[in-house]
């Protein structure tokens, strides 16, 4: 009992310490109905000790992060991607990226932590922030492979596009919450 009293205090603590959306008058039209957006813009502000040649550029990680962004919608009934939707939402996406180095050119998990807008034209809907994360490759059995990859430092370039994977798929998660 001694134990399971802080462990389910921290657990009520971080629950209630979570970002929910902020939401602006206008947003009632659209709560609680499925999130059809019609425009996905990502801004990444990359911060790397070092860039490699064979490292993504900042540019070339916001256009991977939005195709993902927009491929992963596509696997939800309650969120979805149509650029001709008339009275689609435009979402804005901006991220602190934190890319990692380990050992030589290899990298470790990266930390981000972003916030999402949700607009109407121009006009904000919904707003949520989050604190820094790490990315989550699955489950346990496949975090275990990647934290193995890491320790080892045969996590590199070639990896580095499942990282920002995993950080679409953290986005597309909150965006469903809208």
């Amino acid at each position: 009992m001694k134990i399971l009293f802080p462990i389910l205090a921290i657990a009520l603590i971080t629950g209630c310490a979570s970002s929910k959306f902020q939401y602006q008058e206008p947003a009632e039209a659209y709560k609680g109905k499925p999130l059809v957006l019609n425009e996905v813009i990502v801004d990444i502000d990359l911060t790397s000790a070092k860039q490699p040649a064979e490292y993504m550029t900042e540019e070339q990680m916001e256009d991977l992060l939005k195709s993902e962004i927009i491929r992963l919608t596509s696997e939800y009934d309650d969120i979805s991607f149509d650029a001709t939707a008339v009275d689609g939402l435009k979402a804005v996406i901006n991220v602190d990226y934190l890319r990692v180095f380990s050992y030589g050119d290899s990298i470790a998990k990266p930390k981000f932590s972003g916030k999402v807008d949700i607009m109407k034209k121009d006009t904000l809907l919904g707003s949520r922030s989050f604190e820094k994360s790490t990315t989550s490759m699955g489950g346990a059995i496949a975090n275990a492979a990647v934290n193995a990859q890491v320790g080892v430092g045969k996590w590199d370039e070639k990896d580095e596009p499942r990282d920002i994977e995993a950080v679409g798929i953290t986005f597309v998660k909150i965006m469903k919450k809208f």
